[in-house]
């Protein structure tokens, strides 16, 4: 008998595994089996975040990913996206597919430092503050995050999951990604959300053609794991 398809789903910044819980929950009931890790300084290792690494991303869902007997889906979300794209170049033959959900997806060499700034909007750079010494990110303003990230969410859930935030290890905006042949040999998708304030659809659009023709729009803002679940599913198991 074979197996139902296995997702592994990745933040983005400031977010941890929680924010993909209704997600998860409802594709577990539909039979798929669901993973939804946190990367290191992140979650229930929030206290190691400002020693946090773009490797440490890397390594750690390398391995678990190397731990599971059969290959998986993997889907990043914005910061995920350049994490998902790294671990593909290192163990390809262990992806079954990539899904980019409103991500940043990189060349080779690219930061996401380097990415934000070749990207147009430039509405949460207000709301965040660096901390050199600590090497963290700090957000602010909670009220214009709600609007920024879940502007399209239940205003109950969106206040929950603004909560949730937690600083974010600077250390992976800057260093660069290596990609090659390998990376480019896995299957992709992209989900570009149309209404993202964070990454206009222009920018996700140019960077998702760059990777594959499989490309698919939601009419929701740059969180549709917690404002428009049930539409995100959908595309995802398709």
């Amino acid at each position: 008998m074979l197996k139902s398809p296995l997702y592994i789903f990745v933040h983005g910044a400031w977010h941890a595994a929680w924010c993909w819980q209704k997600v998860a929950e409802k594709m577990r009931k539909m039979g798929y089996q669901v993973l939804t890790p946190d990367l290191p300084g992140h979650g229930a290792t929030e206290s190691l975040a400002s020693k946090t690494t773009f490797a440490d991303y890397v390594a750690s869902l390398v391995a678990l990913i190397k731990n599971q007997d059969q290959k998986v889906i993997l889907v990043g979300h914005s910061m995920g996206g350049m994490v998902i794209s790294q671990v593909a170049e290192f163990i390809p033959e262990k992806i079954a597919e990539l899904i980019y959900v409103a991500a940043f997806i990189p060349k080779h060499f690219d930061s996401l430092t380097a990415l934000a700034r070749r990207c147009e909007s430039r509405e949460l750079f207000p709301v965040t503050q660096f901390d050199d010494d600590k090497q963290l990110i700090y957000l602010t303003s909670p009220e214009i995050l709600i609007d920024i990230f879940y502007h399209e969410a239940n205003i109950d859930d969106a206040a929950i999951a603004i909560k949730q935030l937690r600083p974010q290890p600077l250390l992976p905006f800057k260093e660069r990604v290596a990609l090659s042949q390998a990376f480019l040999s896995v299957k992709k998708k992209a989900i570009i959300c149309t209404l993202d304030k964070i990454i206009y659809q222009a920018d996700q659009l140019r960077m998702s053609n760059e990777v594959t023709d499989d490309i698919v729009y939601l009419q929701t803002d740059h969180s549709p794991f917690i404002s428009t679940p049930d539409d995100l599913i959908k595309e995802l198991i398709k």
